[in-house]
């Protein structure tokens, strides 16, 4: 797996580096102006999907590297730090906040979960690297901010004129986690059943897949459109977990949804080995969910990773099986 995370590693920070060369602000990158680069750079679609669609996987390496250093083996834990960081990296690469700002909570999350087992003198050094990487992505937060909203003169006639703040970008800063609310709610009001999306968005990285391998007949351009149609200036703005699950998958698909994560989690937690690197690696994943949930529905790239690493059980267990029968005819 972690072979698989250091290459998820290498193509964030490459498709990063051309991303913000070739796009000084979000604005540009967020009005699908890297649908350019599919043109002019050979193989870059490819690239960008794959990363897009794999931007979760390196929440698996979060447990096992707090699991390397509670064993003592530093080195190991490194590598699985930097394979983690193929989804702060491919974050940053998208130019979004919100897998920075989850990517944050994660770590944190596991830290206090591994705390109380790990030496001081490790503690101290955690400490140490979790308050200097989140200073990092609070700057790295407020840059991107900086660099999205300031080019953007017609939001100020959107701020209200009794607002105590009154500058764009420090507006929308304080806006931004709490505008999934009011956009929520006004969404769903126009909600009626001829404008649920039928998984579109929930299973979209998973039709990605299989229409790249013509699988089934995808296409992702017909998706955004009829998402941008149904929802019209509310497609790209966060509606928060309910509203975007609601226009994905309808009342009762959301519901059923829900209970299936819900039933998820409680099976787990009742578990008397929940507390194993597998089930640790699937916490961290079910764990985007609520993180996310005051922008979006996250569920389509929770979904990935789950396969992933359900593959991943599997071929260890092959692997492991067949190593048990060679040795059984020594």
């Amino acid at each position: 797996m972690r072979p698989i995370l250091l290459v998820n590693f290498v193509i964030s920070l490459v498709l990063g580096v051309i991303i913000y060369t070739v796009f000084p602000s979000a604005k540009e990158f967020k009005q699908d102006g890297y649908l350019e680069l599919y043109e002019t750079i050979p193989y870059f679609g490819n690239f960008f999907r794959y990363a897009y669609t794999t931007q979760l996987f390196g929440y698996l390496a979060v447990p096992v590297f707090f699991n390397r250093l509670v064993v003592g083996d530093k080195k190991e834990a490194w590598w699985w730090f930097i394979a983690s960081l193929s989804s702060l990296v491919s974050g940053i690469a998208f130019f979004s906040r919100a897998n920075m700002l989850s990517f944050a909570l994660v770590y944190f999350f596991f830290y206090l979960t591994f705390r109380s087992s790990l030496g001081s003198r490790i503690q101290r050094r955690i400490s140490r690297l979790v308050k200097y990487t989140t200073i990092m992505i609070i700057i790295s937060f407020i840059l991107m901010s900086y660099s999205r909203f300031s080019r953007m003169d017609y939001l100020a006639e959107r701020i209200p004129r009794e607002s105590v703040v009154q500058d764009i970008t420090t507006y929308y800063l304080l806006y931004y986690g709490g505008q999934s609310f009011p956009y929520s709610i006004t969404s769903l009001e126009e909600y009626s059943s001829e404008k649920c999306l039928n998984g579109s968005i929930t299973f979209y990285n998973l039709y990605q897949v299989l229409g790249f391998f013509h699988l089934i007949d995808w296409d992702s351009s017909d998706a955004i459109e009829k998402r941008a149609k149904v929802m019209s200036e509310l497609s790209d703005k966060f509606l928060g977990y309910t509203a975007g699950s609601v226009y994905d998958l309808g009342y009762i698909g959301t519901i059923i949804m829900s209970f299936v994560y819900w039933a998820f989690v409680r099976r787990m937690s009742k578990a008397r080995n929940n507390a194993n690197i597998k089930s640790l690696m699937y916490i961290a994943i079910l764990i985007q969910i609520p993180l996310n949930s005051i922008f979006y529905n996250i569920f389509s790239s929770a979904i990935m990773t789950l396969l992933f690493l359900l593959f991943m059980t599997f071929i260890h267990k092959c692997f492991a099986g067949l190593y048990k029968l060679t040795e059984s005819f020594k």
